[in-house]
Order: C-alpha cells, then structure tokens, then sequence
C-alpha cells in the first residue's frame, strides 16, 4: 500500500502543489478561514490534524502542502466538516498530486539532512496562536510534518491538543531556530534530534500515519524546559 492509500483510508487530506504562498498554510493560520474552523471542530471532537510541507525532500510524501483530518473510528465528525472538506476540495484544491508519490527515498537526504522533533501540549482555544507559529515555521523549512492530537475533555469537548513537530533540513541553524519559535517561557516540552541514516526509518513511519517510538534517551535533547540544562550536541553523538 502506497503512501496516498494510507491517506485516503484514514482521513481527509487537501494537498496542492509546491508554490510560494500556500493557501493550505495561509488558511490553516487564520482563524476565520473554513478550513481552520474545520479543523478545530475535528480537534473538539477527539480526531487528530495532520499537517505537511514537503520540498521535494522525501518521496515518501505528496510535493507540496497537505493538511487534513485523520479520522478516529471511535470519534465524531459533523456532516458540515465533512461538506466543507468536500467543498474545498472542489473548489480551491481539486488539482490533487498524487503522481507525486513513489516508493522509497531520494537518496541525498539520508546522509545531508538532520530531523529536529519538539512534543508539548497547549490548549486547544490557543489552536490558533500555535498555528500561527506552525505555518511561519514553514517558511524556513524544506520539510516539515506536524501532529496535533486532543487531550483531556471537559463537557464532553476536547479541551488540550498534543503537538509534534517533525522538522528535517540540512541546516542545523534552520531547526535551531524553528525549536526556539515553537517554544513558549514556562511550557514543558520535549525535544529530539537524529542525523543520517537514522532519520529514514522515522520519515517511514511518518508516511504510514504511525506515531513513531521517540522516548529513546539517546536522542533526548529535552525533557523538561524549566528543570532540564541543554545537552550540548557533541554529547549526545557520543
């Protein structure tokens, strides 16, 4: 099963071509666009968001923009999400690219490229700030793949999301900066870092909509942002 099939079976995913002002991304960022209250609305009702850029980095993703809902089985969505997926689809993002996927890797990025992975929570009536800073990370980035989960209900609604954030480049200054903007003074996070050939089998994973296994000390940056020091990363390659 190829990466498109795991998509389509699993969620509802806009997908446009590589260009410089995504309209996947300005929407996503501004609260009273459809899709961002689409979304949100999914969030509340316990399914997740999956958000995507990738730069013609990994074969293993659609080049260009994707943002939609994996849906869970045991959660709701509202008929009206499911029109406005329907109508976007249509009307702004009908020219899909699902010629972009083929199996396996581009071989340059195993050995160049560097992932950078932050995880914390925030409250789901803040989705718009953190998505604010999602999309201006994606200026700065070749390939980026984040994961918004919810957390603890209150009434029955969804009240906390889980963000991870999966950002690859070759630039070690690019995923410095983007680990400094997705933090917050005071927030616990969560942070990891994988170079060369151990980036694959994580982007692999990605691909298939797994939640790959990442509380491994090893690769452990940062546990908690108010207790923790910073491992230095001659440290951590030792």
């Amino acid at each position: 099963m190829n990466t498109r099939q795991f998509f389509e079976e699993k969620g509802l995913f806009l997908t446009e071509p590589q260009k410089e002002n995504s309209e996947v991304w300005g929407m996503f960022s501004d609260e009273d666009s459809t899709l961002f209250k689409m979304l949100q609305k999914s969030l509340e009702h316990g399914n997740e968001v999956i958000l995507i850029k990738n730069q013609g980095i990994s074969s293993l993703f659609p080049n260009g923009s994707t943002a939609g809902i994996l849906l869970n089985e045991k959660r709701d969505i509202s008929c009206k999400s499911v029109l406005d997926f329907l109508s976007l689809k249509g009307s702004r993002f009908n020219a899909q690219t699902g010629q972009c996927y083929y199996g396996g890797f581009y071989s340059a990025y195993q050995e160049k490229r560097f992932l950078s992975v932050s995880r914390y929570s925030a409250e789901l009536e803040k989705l718009g700030e953190e998505t604010e800073k999602i999309a201006e990370n994606q200026k700065f980035l070749p390939f980026s793949f984040t994961r918004i989960t919810p957390k603890n209900k209150t009434d029955g609604i969804f009240s906390e999301i889980q963000i991870e954030s999966y950002s690859l480049s070759e630039n070690l200054y690019q995923l410095k900066r983007c680990e400094q903007f997705l933090r917050k003074p005071g927030r616990e996070s969560e942070e990891y870092f994988f170079q060369t050939g151990k980036t694959a089998p994580i982007l692999e994973r990605l691909s298939k909509i797994e939640i790959p296994v990442l509380d491994d000390e090893t690769h452990r940056v940062v546990r908690n942002r108010e207790n923790s020091t910073q491992k230095t990363m001659e440290e951590k390659q030792k």
